[in-house]
C-alpha cells in the first residue's frame, strides 16, 4: 500500500477510509491514525482471477508486547471475480495486539469470495473490523474462522447499496480455556431486491466465553428483501457460555426475514451410539463436533483452507493428546510457580484415581507422569508416557486424564502431551506399586 501511495495516490484516495470511517469506530480510528502500510488488492473491470489471492499478517513479540495495525483495501472493478484469503497468525506464547481493518468495495456485477483465517497466539489479542460496500448486482461472501487468540473480536458491516446485490456471511469460531470470542455483524439492506444469508456456529469448551450479535437492517426503500440469519453454539463443558442476540430492524413491509439462535451440548446418546460401534469417546466427540460444524465448512471452496479447519483438534475439549503438543509446551513455557505449587497436590490426587488398563496400578504410582504445570490462565498441562507405544491405552488414557483434570475446581482447561524420551521402565514405579505387584 505504501508503494501505491508514493507512485499513484489517486488510486487509493476514492476508497481508503471511505467505508471504515474513523468517526464511527474507535478501533478503526486508532488503525487509521497509526497504520503505516498494508495490502491493496485491485481487480480490474472484467478480470477473473483463477487462483486465490493470499494476504498474510504475522505478529510477533520476542521481547515485550507489540501492537500491529493491519490494513487491507480490496477494490473489485465491474464484473470482476476473485477469491481472497486474509490470514492472521502469531508464534505460540507471544503476547501482542492486532488491530485490523479491511475495506472491500464490490463494483457492479463483481463477485468477491472472502476468507478470513484467524490463528493468533493463544496469548494474542485480535480486534478486527471489515467494512463492505456492494454495488448493483454485486455478490459478496465472507467465510470467517477463529481458532486462536485470548481475546478476539470480529466485526463485519456490509452495506448493500445497489439493487439486486447479494451478501453471504459464514463464520466458525472455536474457543477453550478462558478465551473470549466476539462476533458482531451488520447487513444493511439499502435498496430493493436484496438477498442476504448468514450462518455462524461456535464450539466452546473450558471456561470460554463467546458473544454473537447479528443485526439485519431493512430500510424503507428495500422492498422484496430476503434475509436469513442463524447462530448456533455447541457447549462442551458446563462452564462455557455464549451470549447470542439475533436482531432485525425492518422498516419495509414487503420483505421476508428470518432469524434464530440455538445453544446446546453434545447428545450423549449419539456418543454412546458411536462408541458402541467401535469408536473411543474422543473419536465419537470429534465426529459429532465435525458434523455440527460441517454446515460452515462445506461452504469453503478452497481445498487448502479445508485442511486447516481441523475442528476436532481445535475445539480443545479435549483434542487427541497428540494434538496437544504445541499448547502443552506453551503452558510449560509460561508456568506460574505459585499456582503450580498450590495445584500440584490436587493434580496428583486426581492422577492417582486413574489406572492403567493392563497393570492394576494408578498412573502416578506407576511412574507414567513426568511433570506438570499450571499457567496464569489456570490451564493444567501434564507430560506423561505410556508403558509401550502400542499399548491399548494410547488413545483412551490421555482423554481420561484430561476429562478428570478439567473437573478440578479452578481449572480452566487441561492438556496432555505423550512423550517417549525417556522411555518408561519398571524402575520408575514407586515402592508402593512394587509392593502391590510383588516385585520385591
Amino acid at each position: 500500500m505504501r508503494s501505491v501511495v508514493s507512485a499513484n495516490p489517486a488510486a487509493l484516495e476514492p476508497y481508503l477510509g471511505r467505508l471504515a470511517r474513523p468517526g464511527g469506530q474507535a478501533f478503526a480510528a486508532l488503525n487509521t491514525a497509526f497504520f503505516w502500510d498494508g495490502a491493496f488488492v485491485w481487480i480490474p473491470p472484467g478480470a477473473i482471477v483463477e487462483e486465490p489471492i493470499s494476504v498474510v499478517f504475522v505478529s510477533t513479540s520476542p521481547g515485550t508486547a507489540q501492537v500491529t495495525y493491519a490494513r487491507v483495501l480490496v477494490v473489485a472493478g465491474d464484473n470482476s471475480q476473485a477469491r481472497i484469503v486474509e490470514t492472521y497468525v502469531g508464534p505460540p506464547g507471544h503476547e501482542y495486539f492486532t488491530n485490523a481493518v479491511t475495506e472491500v468495495v464490490v463494483g457492479p456485477g463483481a463477485v468477491i469470495d472472502h476468507y478470513k483465517v484467524e490463528r493468533e497466539s493463544r496469548r494474542g489479542f485480535h480486534l478486527a473490523g471489515m467494512h463492505v460496500d456492494v454495488a448493483r448486482a454485486g455478490v459478496f461472501s465472507s467465510h470467517s474462522t477463529s481458532f486462536g487468540g485470548m481475546l478476539v473480536r470480529n466485526e463485519v458491516v456490509a452495506v448493500l447499496g445497489g439493487e439486486g446485490a447479494d451478501c453471504t456471511l459464514n463464520g466458525l469460531y472455536l474457543a477453550n480455556g478462558r478465551r473470549h470470542v466476539d462476533n458482531r455483524t451488520t447487513i444493511d439492506h439499502a435498496k430493493p431486491h436484496f438477498g442476504s444469508h448468514e450462518l455462524y456456529k461456535g464450539v466452546l469448551g473450558g471456561h470460554a466465553r463467546a458473544v454473537f450479535n447479528g443485526r439485519i437492517v431493512v430500510r424503507p426503500d428495500a422492498q422484496k428483501t430476503d434475509a436469513k440469519q442463524t447462530n448456533k453454539a455447541l457447549l462442551l463443558s458446563d462452564e462455557a457460555q455464549i451470549n447470542t442476540k439475533p436482531q432485525l430492524e425492518i422498516c419495509a413491509n414487503d420483505v421476508k426475514c428470518t432469524h434464530g439462535a440455538a445453544v446446546g451440548q453434545l447428545d450423549e446418546d449419539a456418543v454412546f451410539y458411536l462408541r458402541a460401534r467401535g469408536l473411543d469417546r474422543q473419536q465419537a466427540r470429534d465426529m459429532l463436533i465435525h458434523a455440527f460444524a460441517s454446515d460452515v465448512l462445506d461452504r469453503i471452496r478452497i481445498v487448502a483452507l479445508i485442511k486447516l479447519t481441523d475442528v476436532g483438534a481445535s475445539s480443545g475439549d479435549p483434542a487427541p493428546a497428540t494434538e496437544h503438543t504445541e499448547s502443552t509446551r506453551e503452558v510449560f513455557a509460561h508456568r506460574h510457580a505459585e499456582k503450580t505449587r498450590e495445584m500440584e497436590p490436587k493434580i496428583i490426587q486426581t492422577l492417582s484415581t486413574i489406572f492403567d488398563p493392563e497393570i492394576p496400578v494408578n498412573i502416578y504410582e506407576l511412574g507414567l507422569v513426568y511433570e506438570m504445570a499450571v499457567d496464569a490462565d489456570d490451564v493444567v498441562a501434564v507430560r506423561m508416557t505410556l508403558t509401550a507405544p502400542g499399548c491399548p491405552a494410547a488413545q483412551s488414557l490421555p482423554v481420561e486424564v484430561v476429562d478428570k483434570l478439567k473437573q478440578l475446581p479452578g481449572v480452566a482447561d487441561a492438556r496432555v502431551e505423550i512423550v517417549w524420551d525417556p522411555p518408561w521402565t519398571r524402575d520408575r514405579m514407586s515402592d508402593a506399586a512394587r509392593l502391590q505387584l510383588r516385585l520385591f
